[in-house]
């Protein structure tokens, strides 16, 4: 009696037969079957991620087999900010006016970075996995500036003080539960007396189209003065520096020019995961007068190719003393006083770069050093 297939299954063995015959061979009874399950296996990847790109299991999966942090310089004590699905969450970005609905601290263990964040309770996230939770695997991470880094460690075992804390839907200012910005907020202001953002409160945002939702969450009230701080908020705080986004650029309330690329710049790019060092120096109309590379690489004097005053988007295509070309598209951070991005060559190598404007010493500086 002849082998009855599924509709599904003749069409799989017409495709085996088909690249069998273009190749001349043939395949064993058990090579078709194999071959037949990988198929199904990988369509059925492909349906799981266009049907369910948010779901958990499938972040889940994704965080085992893509680095999301290659080439990224990450240390212990940075903040990251993504957007998570959810109606909650989408209402959270829409309040706020922010691309970001949620937050974390980077911590270290056994040599493996987590994000220390508050969601249900306070727990530990491996970093990676906590990347692929978000929309599209975007992410921001930001750090603080040099004068606060010595903070660090206190910070991060006052963050560790609400550890198993549950997860405060109502968004108020107390100890009996916590929001994710909230536990970076006190972490800094507990651990360090570092103050990151200033409060807003709850009617100085964008709640009107969200008014049914807060009074659901708020037990009936319309909590406009509820004091907060938000993703936003801590993102762009004075205090801090953007090292890496993956966010697209988006209009900012700054007005950037290239007056702001001029100066002398330091800091770090990678290169197949090491971390170098690099500087530069750039004149007030955005031309490159001069760099230096850690891996011995040195810029000619080079002007920009693009820039954006909206974004404080900018490229420029440099090329090396031994004539290498390096393509560079990067950001002037809200602060100002810092530029980070991504940078290709024609070799094939790519990493991203951070870099700080290096200040001129004043007085005051002086007399505080003495």
């Amino acid at each position: 009696m002849a082998k009855r297939y599924p509709r599904g299954m003749i069409f799989f063995d017409h495709i085996v037969e088909r690249l069998t015959i273009n190749k001349g061979t043939t395949m064993t009874h058990i090579q078709k079957n194999r071959f037949i399950q990988t198929i199904i296996l990988i369509l059925g990847i492909i349906y799981i991620g266009y049907t369910a790109p948010n779901s958990w299991a499938l972040a889940i999966v994704k965080s085992k087999v893509i680095n999301h942090t290659k080439n990224i310089d990450i240390r212990e004590g940075d903040f990251i900010f993504q957007h998570l699905p959810g109606k909650l969450l989408r209402i959270i970005s829409d309040v706020t006016q922010s691309q970001y609905s949620h937050c974390g601290i980077i911590v270290k263990k056994n040599n493996k970075f987590y994000v220390l964040e508050a969601i249900g309770p306070v727990k530990e996230t491996p970093l990676n996995q906590w990347i692929s939770y978000g929309i599209k695997d975007q992410f921001t991470i930001v750090r603080l500036k040099k004068h606060y880094q010595k903070n660090i460690p206190q910070i991060i075992k006052a963050a560790y003080q609400f550890q198993g804390l549950p997860y405060d839907i109502q968004y108020e200012w107390d100890d009996q539960k916590i929001y994710c910005s909230e536990l970076i907020y006190k972490a800094a202001k507990r651990g360090a007396g570092i103050e990151l953002a200033n409060f807003k409160r709850l009617g100085e945002l964008n709640w009107q189209p969200h008014q049914d939702f807060i009074r659901y969450i708020a037990n009936g009230e319309l909590p406009l003065n509820r004091a907060m701080i938000t993703p936003e908020d801590v993102a762009f705080s004075e205090k801090v520096h953007v090292v890496y986004s993956s966010f697209p650029a988006k209009t900012s309330a700054n007005i950037y020019t290239r007056n702001d690329l001029d100066g002398r710049w330091q800091g770090n790019y990678t290169l197949t995961n090491i971390l170098l060092s690099a500087r530069a120096k750039v004149e007030q109309i955005g031309t490159i007068q001069s760099g230096q590379l850690e891996s011995g690489l040195s810029f000619t004097p080079t002007s920009i190719k693009r820039f954006n005053p909206a974004t404080g988007e900018f490229k420029y295509v440099v090329y090396s003393a031994n004539q290498i070309k390096i393509t560079i598209h990067g950001r002037v951070d809200h602060t100002k006083d810092g530029i980070y991005g991504k940078w290709r060559d024609g070799l094939g190598f790519n990493g991203t770069f951070h870099l700080t404007k290096k200040t001129k010493p004043t007085k005051q500086m002086y007399i505080n050093k003495i």
